[in-house]
């Protein structure tokens, strides 16, 4: 995600993505980490899900079955990770983000 142009480009690591955000829910959901003195933003695992959901696209994710569906089958998500999922993130992000399509539990 980048609040600049989206672009794409490989190199000896593999290749990368940038999709744009805007800048209003760039933040939601990123922390600032560093290593060996370099700093960088890195996304949640709830941000990182959100995007995943709202920019891929292809998903129409409207009731439980289909999201539940999804997350096990799809994305073989360890539904562990829901016990300790940060939901203000998941909710700050769906009032911001891009998606507003609703989701109805």
């Amino acid at each position: 995600m980048t609040t600049k142009a989206a672009r794409s480009f490989t190199n000896p690591y593999g290749r990368f993505d940038y999709i744009h955000a805007d800048r209003q829910s760039f933040h939601v959901g990123v922390t600032q980490e560093s290593y060996e003195g370099v700093y960088f933003l890195i996304a949640t695992s709830e941000r990182a899900l959100c995007d995943l959901i709202a920019y891929i696209g292809r998903f129409n994710l409207r009731y439980n079955v289909e999201v539940q569906r999804f997350l096990e089958e799809d994305m073989r998500l360890d539904m562990d990770f829901f016990k300790t999922v940060r939901l203000s993130i998941v909710e700050e992000y769906a009032t911001l983000g891009k998606r507003v399509t609703p989701y109805r539990p």
